[in-house]
C-alpha cells in the first residue's frame, strides 16, 4: 500500500511536469523536486479524541523514480504534528502507536504537495487509530493441515495446536472434493464442500475486525461450506471467521480457510481464552500464553 500511494502521488504531479518540460526540462524537474513541504496533521482515536505520542513515519517524494528520504516524528498532547524542513513533490505519511490498531487508509495516506489544499495548522489532515480495549491472556495457534477428499475427519486441539485423526480435539474439519477426473490446472469446476464441527460445543459466524467478545448464546454444532461446480461464484477456496464455544466452557475465535485445489488443505488461526466462561478474545501479543 505504501509504495502504491507514493507512486500515485508522484505520477499525479508528473503529469503537469511532463507538459512543462517542453520549455526547460532540466530546470523544471530540479525546481519541482525542491519544492518546500509544510504539512500539518492530527491523530485521533475512534472517538475522535486526540492521541499524543504517536509515531509519525513519513517519506518525501524528493527524487524521480527512486525511494525518497524517510523521517520520523511524533504527535503532541493535542494530537497535532508538523512536517517541515523537507522538500519534494509528494509526501507519504503513516501513523502508529503501541496499544492502538492501524485503520488502513485512515492511518496512512499520500499527498501531492503542489495542491492548493495542503493541510494547515487550522485545517490539519486527520489520521485515525483505534485504541485497544481491555485484554486477557490468550493462546494463539496457527495450524495448516492436508486433509483427505473423502470426509475423513481431522481434529484440532486449540490449546496445543496438534491435529489428530481420533476423537480428542476441540474442533473437527471434514472435506468432500470430487476432482479426481479434473486435470490439474485446467480451470474446470468441481463439486466440493467442507464441514467444521465443534464436538460438544458450537460455533457461529463472527463479523467485524474489532468484534472481540464472544456471544453467550446462539451457537450451532457445525457449519458447512458448500461449493457446487455450477455455482456462478465458484472458487477452489473459501474463508470464514467464527466464534467458538468449546465443550469445557472455554471460548475462542478462529479464522479458517479451506483450499480445495492443489494440495487440498485447510488453515486455521485460533485465539483461545483458557479461562472457562471468559468471552474476551481481544489479543495483545504481550499477554500471549505459551503452551
Amino acid at each position: 500500500m505504501r509504495q502504491t500511494l507514493i507512486t500515485a502521488v508522484a505520477c499525479f504531479a508528473i503529469v503537469g511536469l511532463v507538459i512543462a518540460c517542453w520549455l526547460s526540462p532540466v530546470l523544471f524537474i530540479h525546481q519541482i523536486y525542491q519544492s518546500p513541504i509544510s504539512f500539518w496533521g492530527k491523530v485521533v482515536d475512534q472517538n475522535q479524541q486526540p492521541v499524543d505520542g504517536v509515531h509519525i513515519h513519513y517519506e518525501a517524494v524528493d527524487r524521480p523514480w527512486e525511494s525518497g528520504d524517510k523521517y520520523d516524528g511524533s504527535s503532541d498532547e493535542t494530537g497535532l504534528f508538523l512536517i517541515s524542513g523537507v522538500h519534494g513533490i509528494g509526501l507519504y505519511v503513516r501513523v502508529s502507536k503501541e496499544g492502538y490498531y492501524q485503520l488502513g487508509d485512515k492511518s496512512m495516506r499520500g499527498f501531492h504537495t503542489g495542491s492548493s489544499d495542503m493541510p494547515t495548522k487550522d485545517n490539519p489532515a486527520i489520521f485515525e487509530l483505534r485504541k485497544m480495549g481491555e485484554t486477557e491472556p490468550l493462546i494463539v495457534k496457527g495450524v495448516g493441515k492436508k486433509i483427505a477428499r473423502d470426509g475423513t475427519p481431522v481434529q484440532i486441539n486449540l490449546t496445543t495446536g496438534q491435529t489428530y485423526n481420533v476423537q480428542n480435539g476441540d474442533m473437527q474439519v471434514q472435506a468432500w472434493t470430487n476432482d479426481a477426473s479434473v486435470p490439474v490446472n485446467s480451470g474446470l469446476h468441481y463439486d466440493w464442500r467442507c464441514k467444521i464441527t465443534i464436538p460438544g460445543g458450537g460455533l457461529q459466524p463472527r463479523a467485524g475486525d474489532f468484534n472481540f467478545e464472544a456471544p453467550s448464546a446462539g451457537y450451532q454444532p457445525s457449519d458447512e461450506i458448500d461449493m457446487p461446480a455450477n455455482d456462478i461464484q465458484w472458487r477452489d477456496n473459501a474463508k470464514r471467521s467464527y466464534f467458538l464455544q468449546l465443550k469445557n466452557g472455554e471460548y475462542a475465535r478462529i479464522d479458517f480457510q479451506m483450499i480445495a485445489g492443489g494440495d487440498h488443505f485447510f488453515e486455521i488461526t485460533s485465539y483461545l481464552n483458557p479461562i472457562p466462561g471468559h468471552r474476551d478474545l481481544e489479543y495483545d501479543p504481550k499477554q500471549a500464553v505459551t503452551k
